[in-house]
């Protein structure tokens, strides 16, 4: 099973592929998602994304919902929280 963590920062969840633009001890890949997304269409089943979607530019937000969707297998997950609606 395939799991990426989108933006994890400095804390990625256990059995994810963590991904983040900043380089730390949980980052397995350095990409900025706001491009393309490094990998295969129907790649992962499930992608976290936890206090990260709020960090993209708002003309980019539709562009990485369709890079997520591409790279999720059918009926994989998104999980993903933001701190507020805004």
């Amino acid at each position: 099973m395939v799991k990426l963590d989108l933006g994890c920062g400095k804390q990625k969840s256990e059995g994810y592929i963590g991904i983040d633009i900043v380089k730390t001890p949980c980052v397995d890949i350095v990409h900025d998602c706001e491009q393309e997304l490094l990998f295969d269409d129907n790649y992962a089943d499930e992608i976290r994304a936890y206090d990260f979607l709020e960090h993209i530019h708002r003309d980019k937000v539709i562009f990485l919902f369709n890079e997520i969707y591409r790279v999720l297998k059918p009926n994989g997950i998104l999980d993903f929280q933001v701190p507020d609606a805004s």
